[in-house]
C-alpha cells in the first residue's frame, strides 16, 4: 500500500488494524488475510493530534504490523500533517518490535510527491525502492 497525506493515514490504519474486520464474514474470501505486505506513508497525517499529545485511536500498536516506510519533510506545516504524525507513529511501532524505516527530511513542505526539485526530500523514492529491495518486495534492478 502507498498513500500520501490523508491516504498515508489510511495505509497506517489498515496496516495496524488488519486483524479486525469491520463486518461479519460471509464467504471464503473473508478468510483471506487483510494484512498488507508493506506500507509506504508519505507525509502522513492525523496520527498524532498535536493538541492531544497522544496517538489516534485509528491505529493499534501491536506486533506483527507489516514493514512500513515513512517519508516526511520537517517543513510540513499543514494542519494535521505535521512531522510529529510520522515520528510518533514510527516510534510507537518500533518500540512494539515492528520493522519500520523513517526518513525525515530537513527541507520539504507538504505535497512534495515525486518531484525532482533539488530538495533532499526528492530522494525519498530512491530510498523507498532500496527499502523495498531490503524487505524482499522488489528485485534488484527493477526500481
Amino acid at each position: 500500500m502507498l498513500g500520501f497525506s490523508a491516504g498515508a493515514h489510511l495505509v497506517g490504519a489498515t496496516a495496524t488494524n488488519f486483524s479486525h474486520r469491520s463486518y461479519e464474514p460471509t464467504d471464503e474470501i473473508d478468510q483471506v488475510s487483510c494484512r498488507p505486505d508493506f506500507g509506504i506513508l508519505a507525509y502522513s497525517g492525523y496520527f498524532y493530534p498535536v493538541d492531544k499529545q497522544q496517538l489516534s485511536p485509528t491505529v493499534r500498536i501491536v506486533s506483527g504490523v507489516p514493514p512500513l516506510f515513512f517519508a516526511h519533510g520537517s517543513e510540513d506545516s499543514t494542519k494535521g500533517a505535521e512531522i510529529e504524525n510520522s515520528v510518533m507513529l514510527y516510534l510507537a511501532l518500533q518500540r512494539a518490535g515492528n520493522s519500520c524505516e523513517l526518513h525525515a527530511y530537513a527541507r520539504g513542505e507538504h505535497g512534495f510527491g515525486v518531484r525532482q526539485d533539488g530538495n533532499p526530500c526528492a530522494g525519498w523514492t530512491k530510498a523507498c525502492a532500496e527499502w523495498l529491495e531490503r524487505c524482499g518486495m522488489l528485485r534488484r534492478g527493477v526500481a
